[in-house]
């Protein structure tokens, strides 16, 4: 199973199942019921990185690291089915580009979430988006890192593998994307066939997601049953000199099968997962 469908069946579950957890968070603190505490249930438990919301400055992050600068940033909307596919959800991604070969695609929702921890803004729930951010380094690692919004708790599970290796068919077909000049070409990937458009003109190894190998930038990639797609914002190509930070979160590190498991448990679980989480009761 592909990476995007590691959550939630396909990430559809995460809109609709998080709207459940919400209301769950704002019924315990409005009643009271929600307090600080160490429950741990078993190997269902996950760190939670900040306090609830009340219980002091402990949420913020203790320590940050820089591991690159970012040259480019890029902007691409992906498409993705809900549950019962009768509509397209959209998230706006953002990928940074680094001067030491490290590449970052992350929700803007998670960018956004980011500054308000650090302007004590507060947060609540940040409406929908796709809660996988990936980030790849130029020793040819890979880390996913699951983040669920809510409140000023943010659970995070961390895995890491091997980067992404496509066998890539480039075709003779063009088109245009966000205004550039693009050639197709096809790989397969997890079990799905892909279609990516990326511009020669732009020498860059570097697309969505973990999508790379191509003698161009990728603007576009869509998977032929049309599951997902990954396309260019047009004119969103920033030039940067900015660091690229990591934050000494707290985060649960698991292999991939076993942060699948963590991951369906908290959306089937949402109770034991509150409990977990210091709920009581």
């Amino acid at each position: 199973m592909d990476d995007y469908s590691i959550a939630m069946k396909g990430g559809a579950d995460f809109i609709d199942r998080s709207s459940t957890l919400v209301l769950f968070f704002v019924v315990l603190l409005w009643t009271g019921q929600c307090q600080h505490g160490t429950t741990i249930l078993s190997d269902f438990y996950v760190p939670a990185p900040y306090r609830l919301l009340g219980y002091g400055d402990d949420w913020r992050w203790r320590m940050e690291r820089v591991y690159d600068t970012a040259w480019l940033e890029l902007h691409y909307t992906m498409r993705f089915w809900n549950q019962d596919k009768s509509a397209k959800i959209e998230d706006y991604r953002i990928m940074y580009v680094g001067k030491g070969g490290n590449r970052k695609d992350v929700s803007w929702r998670i960018e956004e979430a980011e500054r308000r921890w650090q302007a004590d803004s507060g947060l609540l729930y940040m409406g929908e988006y796709y809660p996988m951010e990936w980030v790849t380094d130029s020793q040819g690692q890979s880390v996913c890192l699951f983040r669920l919004l809510l409140l000023r708790q943010s659970t995070m599970i961390e895995y890491a593998e091997p980067a992404a290796k496509f066998a890539w068919e480039l075709l003779p077909e063009t088109d245009s994307v966000g205004g550039y000049l693009c050639q197709k070409a096809e790989t397969e990937y997890k079990g799905r066939n892909y279609e990516a458009w990326f511009c020669p003109e732009i020498p860059i190894d570097a697309g969505p997601y973990k999508f790379r190998g191509l003698p161009g930038l990728i603007l576009k990639v869509e998977d032929k049953a049309g599951d997902y797609s990954w396309t260019f914002i047009d004119g969103a190509i920033q030039n940067l000199n900015e660091p690229m930070i990591e934050r000494d979160y707290i985060r649960r590190k698991a292999s991939r099968s076993k942060a699948r498991r963590l991951i369906q448990g908290i959306f089937e679980k949402p109770f034991p997962y509150a409990v977990s989480m210091g709920a009581k009761y």
